[in-house]
């Protein structure tokens, strides 16, 4: 989580690309939304 745009942090090294990122301010429905896609990732992964 960052209020940084994920081009920034890419961009200076602070973070892989491909990394999940939720950017500030964000809502509910966001959150959730990006713990699916990485719970999803984990699974895809076994």
């Amino acid at each position: 989580m960052s209020g940084y745009t994920d081009d920034a942090i890419v961009r200076h090294g602070v973070l892989d690309e491909g990394t999940a990122l939720l950017q500030k301010p964000f809502m509910p429905d966001a959150l959730a939304g990006k713990v699916r896609e990485a719970l999803d990732a984990d699974r895809r992964e076994l």
